[in-house]
């Protein structure tokens, strides 16, 4: 009987390893991505949050090493009181310490597999293509923004135009690759260049910029006034 169960639980425990293969396999690399992500930064908040105990924990044995020094001889209830204090505090640390070097090994495990993931997703021709005319439009957008304020002011919405269309032409090339990242189970690849052109080209500056070139003009025109007269008062 017990040969039989025995038997029993050996084949449950190849048709659960199988399950979970087939599991994995259907696993999109997005959905991996995903995933490993959250544990990266799952296990990046426990370590921050031990990082935090622990400083506090270091902290008050230097504190309670001072109040030490500072117990009248004699006082040995005092003195007992605070020396388990100090145990306590120390153990807490220790227990930290191993805590902190436990969970650091174990963000290093989540950011290798993090990076494993992306590493198959960046070599995905089709992602791999994308991302490369990706990286040119935004050179290209960089190059512009940078004539940005080298331009004469009559220059300036022609420049943010061309700003525009970059970020047009990379909406056009990433909305082209959706359909094949869907069906090749990959993420798809962040839009940047429209956030960009709000950044180095604030609406409000913009705006402004017909109001400036007139009040330009009236500051020129009145200099030019008061340089004509004889006698400036």
């Amino acid at each position: 009987m017990s040969m039989i169960v025995e038997l029993r639980k050996t084949q449950l425990k190849a048709e659960l390893a199988t399950l979970e293969t087939a599991e994995q396999r259907a696993k999109t690399l997005a959905s991996q991505l995903a995933e490993a992500d959250a544990a990266v930064n799952a296990a990046s908040q426990l370590v921050r949050v031990n990082k935090a105990r622990l400083a506090d924990g270091i902290a008050e044995l230097e504190v309670l090493s001072k109040e030490a020094a500072f117990i009248p001889q004699g006082m040995s209830g005092m003195r007992a009181n605070h020396d388990i204090r100090t145990q306590r505090v120390d153990r807490n640390v220790s227990e930290l310490t191993a805590e902190r070097d436990r969970l650091d090994g174990e963000l290093r495990k989540k950011q290798y597999d993090l990076e494993k993931i992306v590493e198959q997703v960046a070599e995905h021709p089709a992602y791999k293509t994308t991302v490369a005319k990706q990286h040119a439009l935004i050179a290209k957008a960089v190059e512009i923004a940078r004539s940005l304020f080298a331009v004469s002011l009559d220059e300036v919405r022609n420049v943010v135009a061309k700003l525009s269309q970059l970020a047009d032409e990379e909406n056009r090339l990433l909305d082209a690759l959706v359909p094949t990242l869907r069906e090749a189970g990959l993420p798809e690849i962040r839009r940047t260049l429209a956030r960009f052109v709000q950044q180095v080209t604030p609406h409000a500056v913009i705006e402004a910029l017909p109001d400036a070139r007139s009040q330009v003009f009236a500051a020129i025109t009145q200099i030019n006034e008061v340089a004509s007269r004889e006698v400036v008062r």
